[in-house]
């Protein structure tokens, strides 16, 4: 798995990428493109 990940080769499952990160001491932190908008602003705009 790690081998096709370093390729760039597709079919890899994100749990697995997450977890060769954290064991080499990696965190990931996700951050919004816009951050502007805010994710109650979005929920709300989508309720119907």
């Amino acid at each position: 798995m790690l081998g096709k990940l370093e390729r760039g080769e597709g079919g890899s499952q994100l749990n697995l990428t997450l977890a060769v990160l954290a064991d080499l001491g990696f965190d990931v932190v996700l951050v919004p493109r816009d951050p502007t908008r805010s994710l109650q602003k979005y929920l709300r705009s989508t309720d119907r």
